[in-house]
């Protein structure tokens, strides 16, 4: 590999043995404060030590005057001052040899001229040195493997996030805070969270590079407004589908105003985007245009279930209406809502009262409220036609059979040779905790899962 593509060694800033934070204070409220409090609460297994001249104790730990009071050099030291003070403090750490820094403070870049000056004494600090930065303008880097967490978000000081194999990059913190949240509420694995900020040391193409190879990551997301090195991208992204890793991102940038909001947020210039199309599509990097999506494209790859190989789908409900809306939604998505074969057609019949309708797409209307088990029928059916694709099953406010009819669904899963998608709206939630547990993707919405089954087959 030439020099001008060699990855940074992340292990210092992910997997350090010990930590100092400049800046600390005893109000977990405040940024100084948080990653101490994150760190114990997660059970973080190194040292720690507070550094500021105004305590002897922070949150129940001695606290130092400064670096060289250490008994140790840290690994890895958090920078939580104000931006001048935070280049001395750089500048220091440097020198010091301490392996990685995290740089919280703002000021930089993002600013304008007198910020891109400070920016330019950052990276002058780094030169030549063996130290690695994340950062400034960011918030933190979270290990949930180690556990390591110095991410200061509020969304990780509720719950705590369970552990698994996510491995998240967003140049936004913000949206590391949010994927915390909804890692929660969805019961989803999160093994890392990095926020590069405004990227004057590591970048997003040296956390990709990192959490690939990792054997512990099955999905990588990122949040991505522009990088500096396309060429690093390109070779980064490489290195994740060689590994067979889905990578799912959230491109920004596509218009004028997003463009110049990114530029005002990290400094990020976005470039061509013409440029990272071409680079996605060498990769099959699944590209989303809502975070919501990305969430949902996330639980969709984590779920055991095959991904769908193409854009012909076959609608089951048990409403016309909500068929009809369906079909429309999709055809608006460019996914095709095929005919099927006549044979496919006179099988259905056989199953289907005489009202109902076994065409695409299929309306069951109640007979599985009385009947669980026909739905297993029609879902099999419409699988097993060469003009389909991916079944997407609607299942609407069914509060009396739901988990029968949920334990059909799931029993079907394994049998089936097509992929197939769930919507549960309303009626019994157990219905779609069983569909869920049996790896199939679930939704609230036939939109959420038709925005999915795009993002997946684009």
């Amino acid at each position: 590999m030439s020099e001008a593509h060699r990855f940074a060694d992340l292990t210092p800033l992910l997997n350090p043995a010990s930590i100092a934070i400049v800046g600390a204070t005893p109000d977990p409220k405040k940024v100084g404060g948080r990653p101490i409090r994150y760190l114990r609460r997660y059970g973080y297994r190194g040292r720690i030590y507070p550094i500021n001249p105004k305590y002897d104790v922070v949150q129940e730990l001695p606290c130092f005057a400064a670096l060289d009071g250490l008994p140790e050099r840290p690994d890895m030291a958090i920078i939580a001052l104000p931006a001048d003070a935070a280049i001395e403090a750089v500048k220091t750490c440097v020198a010091a040899g301490i392996p990685a820094l995290t740089v919280y403070s703002s000021s930089f870049r993002e600013i304008g001229a007198l910020g891109e000056a400070r920016e330019v004494q950052l990276k002058a600090a780094l030169a030549g040195s063996a130290t690695i930065m994340c950062g400034p303008n960011c918030q933190g880097v979270a290990n949930f493997h180690a556990p390591m967490v110095a991410y200061f978000t509020s969304g990780l000081g509720r719950e705590d996030v369970p552990v698994g194999g996510i491995g998240f990059v967003t140049q936004s913190g913000l949206f590391g805070g949010l994927l915390a949240e909804t890692c929660v509420k969805r019961g989803l694995g999160l093994g890392y969270m990095i926020s590069s900020g405004n990227e004057a040391g590591i970048d997003f193409s040296d956390a990709i590079v990192h959490m690939a190879a990792d054997p512990r990551t099955t999905v990588i997301a990122g949040y991505l407004e522009g990088v500096g090195d396309l060429t690093r991208l390109d070779e980064a992204l490489a290195r994740a589908t060689a590994r067979g890793l889905p990578v799912v991102i959230l491109k920004i940038g596509r218009h004028a105003e997003a463009a110049r909001a990114a530029l005002a947020h990290t400094g990020a210039a976005t470039g061509s985007l013409s440029d990272y199309e071409a680079i996605f599509r060498r990769h099959g990097v699944i590209e989303v245009a809502d975070i919501e999506i990305l969430y949902d494209v996330i639980e969709t790859l984590l779920c055991d279930s095959p991904r769908p190989t193409g854009r012909r789908v076959a609608i089951i409900t048990n409403s016309g209406g909500v068929g009809s809306l369906c079909a429309d939604q999709a055809r608006g998505l460019g996914l095709d809502v095929p005919s099927f074969l006549p044979e496919t057609e006179a099988t259905l019949r056989t199953h289907l009262p005489d009202f109902a309708s076994p065409r695409n797409p299929v309306d069951m209307t109640l007979q599985p409220f009385s009947d669980p088990l026909s739905l297993g029928a029609h879902v099999r059916a419409v699988a097993a036609d060469p003009n389909v694709d991916v079944v997407l099953v609607f299942v609407g406010l069914n509060w009396l059979t739901g988990q029968e009819m949920a334990a059909t669904l799931a029993g079907l899963k394994s049998s089936l040779a097509k992929p197939m998608m769930v919507v549960w709206a309303g009626g019994d939630p157990k219905g779609a905790e069983t569909l869920r547990a049996a790896g199939l993707p679930t939704f609230d919405g036939a939109r959420r899962a038709l925005d999915v089954l795009h993002a997946l087959t684009a």
